[in-house]
């Protein structure tokens, strides 16, 4: 028995291997294109060049991030789930580098390198079902695929220090913005005056130590029932003595806008 899956594994390997296909681009790297598959049927691509002597680099040539991107998925801009990719890419002993996916290793050990960078790559693509799997985007989501999609990078379930406590915010944007941004989402008053004064305590409490941050509010009234709680005078009142800008999200430009 152990001879026979041993041939079968023979008989496996041989058959993949004449499903690769090799195009040399120039003296010193090759293009490989695997028969493994991205979701959409395409094939893997992998690009191996001489980095030093004895030493190959393989490289996906940022096309997967090029592909997660084209598909919806921007992973530059949403650091939570880089940092998936990055954990997933490290797991396989490969790295991520700014988009680029790669590996460098010595001549004799490629064939490993080449299963684990094919691995990474498989598995990165494959977050793509984090977006496309959604049944229904909550008007949180909404907010993030808006700001996303105007090119700002977002943190999503961070926590800011304030002098008392330790604050879970839903969006947190930096690049030397130092924005907090709320979706407000609701079909309730009594929950309307609730999250406005719990946010109304987080600015307080932290602008003491961190005066120059900003809070963005955006709320939710694509609805009617989701608009009203937000016209409640006492909601209001809380939010303008505190929120740095308060807009809805028929009026979303402004948060761009005021981002820029």
């Amino acid at each position: 028995m152990l001879v026979d899956c041993l041939s079968t594994i023979n008989l496996y390997l041989d058959a993949l291997k004449q499903q690769f296909d090799v195009i040399q681009e120039t003296e010193n790297s090759c293009r490989l294109v695997t028969p493994f598959l991205k979701p959409d049927g395409d094939a893997i691509e992998i690009v191996i060049t001489e980095s030093r002597p004895g030493w190959l680099k393989l490289s996906d040539e940022y096309l997967t991030f090029d592909y997660l991107f084209v598909n919806g998925l921007n992973l530059d801009s949403n650091r939570d789930l880089y940092r998936q990719a990055e954990s997933i890419v490290h797991l396989r002993g490969a790295t991520l580098g700014g988009s680029e996916i790669f590996l460098e290793t010595q001549e004799d050990n490629l064939g490993a390198a080449l299963n684990n960078i094919v691995s990474a790559i498989e598995a990165v693509n494959y977050l793509i079902y984090k977006r496309t799997h959604r049944q229904k985007k909550s008007f949180s989501d909404e907010v993030e695929i808006y700001l996303t999609e105007n090119n700002f990078t977002i943190e999503t379930s961070y926590q800011i220090q304030g002098q008392t406590i330790l604050h879970p915010v839903p969006i947190y944007i930096n690049s030397s913005r130092d924005v907090v941004v709320s979706p407000l989402s609701t079909t309730s008053t009594s929950i309307a005056k609730k999250d406005s004064k719990v946010l109304a305590f987080t600015i307080m409490d932290v602008k003491i130590i961190r005066p120059n941050i900003r809070f963005l509010a955006i709320l939710d009234n694509r609805k009617e029932n989701r608009r009203k709680p937000w016209e409640n005078m006492e909601v209001q009142a809380v939010l303008r003595n505190h929120v740095d800008l308060i807009t809805t999200w028929d009026d979303r430009y402004q948060a761009i806008e005021f981002l820029r």
